[in-house]
């Protein structure tokens, strides 16, 4: 199961490259057969559904097909349930499911979906450690998950909330990070919607300096 499980992930990286979908075919059927050969209480069995989930939903991302996204949602879910006495991996497969919860709200508009991916996110970035690389991408992402449903509530508090974390993952980035700008640019937005419903001209200006910021 290990070998086959590297043999797909290897896969998986030659589909980002080279955008073939048999590697990414080839990628699912191996994890698949992982996922299979293993039992639950086997300690890899949990990182194994992980892949299975993520490879399948970029297989939705391919195709748009809705059946591939249910599916990963489900692995995903499996994973979860799994626990592992590993904080840092639990937290990575609570966030796989947030985002794959809220990439169906954003095609179905079903609301559940997107309290569900909320909820979630939230208890992956309590899992976390507080001294962590990746603690400005789990901050964005539940930051932009509250962006979601304060665009279809228009509870200001969802707002408050979403412009804080990305707040954080900005402080959080040094400046010559790769995903500084995204955190930068995604603080701007932020800021500008609230200053379009409430005008407040400290907004505006914070929305600026990090627009320019993002472009340096």
């Amino acid at each position: 199961p290990a070998c086959l499980n590297g043999l797909s992930s290897m896969l998986e990286r030659r589909y980002q490259r080279t955008g073939q979908v048999h590697d990414l075919e080839r990628a699912i059927e191996g994890s698949r057969e992982a996922v299979n050969t293993t039992t639950r209480d086997d300690p890899s069995h949990g990182g194994y559904l992980n892949n299975l989930g993520y490879q399948i939903e970029r297989r939705y991302e391919r195709t748009g097909r809705i059946g591939d996204l249910e599916h990963a949602i489900e692995v995903a879910r499996q994973a979860v349930e799994l626990k592992t006495g590993d904080s840092q991996a639990q937290a990575g497969r609570l966030m796989n499911l947030a985002k794959k919860l809220g990439s169906r709200f954003r095609g179905t508009s079903q609301i559940g979906d997107l309290e569900e991916a909320i909820e979630v996110a939230r208890q992956a970035l309590a899992s976390l450690p507080q001294v962590h690389p990746d603690r400005p991408v789990y901050l964005t992402n539940l930051g932009s998950l509250l962006e979601s449903r304060y665009g279809w509530s228009n509870q200001i508090n969802d707002l408050t909330q979403g412009l804080e974390l990305m707040r954080q993952a900005v402080d959080l980035t040094p400046r010559d990070h790769p995903y500084k700008a995204n955190y930068l640019s995604n603080l701007a937005n932020l800021l500008e919607s609230r200053y379009q419903r409430e005008g407040r001209s400290g907004d505006l200006d914070e929305a600026l300096v990090a627009a320019k910021e993002a472009l340096d």
